[in-house]
């Protein structure tokens, strides 16, 4: 699942991370990349956001402070029922100007009895030229480019990019969307959450992957509890990636 969560702050006004995890165990997914949490920030009642949704979860999870001001920190998380080793948590373009900083975490991923994979969480930013940047250094040396090609791999997020972009079109010629792999499914939009019209948050997957199903989480709950839905695919790895179905 990818799933921007606003601080968890819904559209009703209420800051709620149980009502976030109530949506993420809804489908009861094993890995969760989230985007937009807070951690000890006075706007959302010093709470910390990705501990307590791990906790209602009874999850492990790894956060990204893309924004730190005293105690107070801003990011992106992984939850993971599986155990995982933290590979790089970094930024991918600093701060400038009025554009806040960026970044990613990229975990390796090893579910007992099948071979462990890379897993990445991204947020992408509003504007057309961070997005370029974001998107060439996340192909780039430090990032994506050091993965070989036959590791499995999955990278997912808010990319702020519709598929018509160039930045969504660049990515997915390096790995798919999870839609696409999907041939008889209908692309659903997950933005805004109410009614939603735009594609921004993408899960795009590796050769190594088969999608079984690739849905958007738009109950009643789901709508209220963030600005975003929460996008989910269902996914097997091959035991034998040389293997896989492309």
């Amino acid at each position: 699942m990818t799933y921007n969560v606003h601080s968890c702050r819904g559209i009703d006004g209420k800051v709620r991370a149980e009502r976030i995890a109530r949506v993420i165990n809804d489908f009861d997914p094993d890995l969760i990349a989230i985007q937009e949490v807070d951690a000890h920030r006075s706007r959302t009642g010093q709470q910390d956001q990705p501990g307590e949704i791990a906790k209602h979860l009874g999850m492990k999870h790894a956060f990204h402070a893309i924004l730190e001001e005293a105690e107070e920190r801003y990011g992106i998380a992984v939850f993971s029922r599986f155990p995982f080793e933290m590979i790089r948590s970094d930024l991918l373009t600093p701060s400038k100007s009025m554009r806040e900083a960026r970044g990613a975490i990229w975990l390796r991923i090893t579910p007992e009895g099948k071979p462990p994979f890379h897993f990445i969480n991204t947020h992408f930013g509003l504007g057309h030229g961070e997005r370029r940047a974001q998107s060439e250094s996340l192909l780039g040396p430090d990032w994506l480019g050091a993965i070989p090609k036959n590791e499995p791999t999955i990278l997912c997020g808010d990319f702020n990019s519709s598929p018509y972009s160039k930045v969504y079109q660049r990515i997915n010629r390096r790995l798919t969307d999870v839609w696409q792999k999907r041939s008889q499914a209908h692309a659903r939009p997950g933005f805004p959450s109410i009614k939603p019209f735009l594609r921004l948050d993408h899960i795009f997957a590796s050769a190594q992957f088969k999608v079984e199903q690739v849905e958007i989480l738009h109950t009643w709950t789901a709508a209220v509890a963030s600005d975003h839905l929460p996008l989910c695919a269902e996914l097997t790895l091959s035991s034998h990636p040389e293997h896989a179905d492309i």
